[in-house]
């Protein structure tokens, strides 16, 4: 007659345990995207102050197609925008961002409905020899 000493099944588990810590897996693919992020700040040259309601909105913009509207990749909305250099920073998929593509930053102060400062010039980034990062913004008045 077998006798089956208690101390077995817990040798049992152990073993599988250790086995199991012991066995290499592939990590897990991450789903969700890296995200990247472009900062900067918005000015202007005026010598006056924004109401104290004002709305600052910027965009990350890929402005590639020249017979094509600009496909927004990020967007940024502060409010109240306080008064210039307003900081700002854009949260974007690195993966959307292609070296052979044009991106551009675009940038609005608005109390209300009224537009009251606007970029005139285009401010390329993050390709092309353009800044990636702190990138200033100049907006003009409307």
């Amino acid at each position: 007659m077998r006798t089956v000493s208690l101390f077995t099944p817990f040798l049992l588990l152990m073993t599988s345990l250790l086995a199991a810590c012991q066995a290499t897996t592939e990590p897990a693919v991450d789903t969700v995207a890296a995200k990247s992020v472009l900062s900067g700040e918005v000015w202007y040259r005026q010598r006056s102050a924004l109401p104290p309601d004002a709305v600052l909105e910027v965009s990350l913009l890929d402005v590639s197609r020249a017979d094509a509207q600009a496909t927004v990749l990020a967007h940024q909305k502060v409010e109240p925008a306080g008064q210039v250099p307003i900081r700002f920073a854009l949260a974007y998929e690195a993966t959307q961002i292609k070296p052979n593509m044009s991106y551009a930053v675009q940038a609005t102060i608005r109390q209300g409905n009224k537009l009251l400062f606007i970029n005139t010039e285009r401010f390329a980034v993050l390709t092309r020899g353009a800044p990636t990062d702190q990138v200033k913004v100049r907006v003009d008045p409307v």
